[in-house]
């Protein structure tokens, strides 16, 4: 019997260099700055492989620091990621595909569609 491939946008990827990965930090910072900084103090990005989390932080008045995680990304190209959200329900990321009906996007409508559930206010 013949295997069969079947286009998953959720797995594989490409790793991103150090100049794609400074990019893509610049471009998520500037995205929190003209939207989400009214809603949380920081933007947290790291990354692995072709991956790129992104958290957002929000300080408490005691001094702790509250961390949401946001979503996961996965590279593909300069503007072709797909999106996998966090929930707290099952503790792990799930991939979902854009309200567009694609299965990848631009980094900002990533980011959009990421921060749809942002807690803070």
């Amino acid at each position: 019997m013949a295997g069969y491939w079947v286009y998953s946008p959720h797995t594989g990827g490409v790793k991103m260099s150090d100049s794609r990965k400074r990019e893509v930090r610049r471009r998520i910072q500037q995205y929190a700055a003209r939207k989400l900084m009214d809603k949380c103090d920081r933007i947290a990005v790291r990354f692995r492989g072709a991956l790129c989390y992104v958290d957002a932080e929000q300080k408490q008045p005691d001094g702790r620091v509250f961390l949401f995680r946001l979503c996961r990304l996965r590279h593909f190209a300069v503007d072709r990621w797909s999106i996998a959200l966090y929930t707290y329900s099952q503790e792990k990321y799930e991939p979902c595909v854009y309200p567009n009906g694609e299965w990848t996007a631009a980094l900002e409508d990533a980011l959009d569609l990421g921060t749809t559930f942002l807690p803070f206010e």
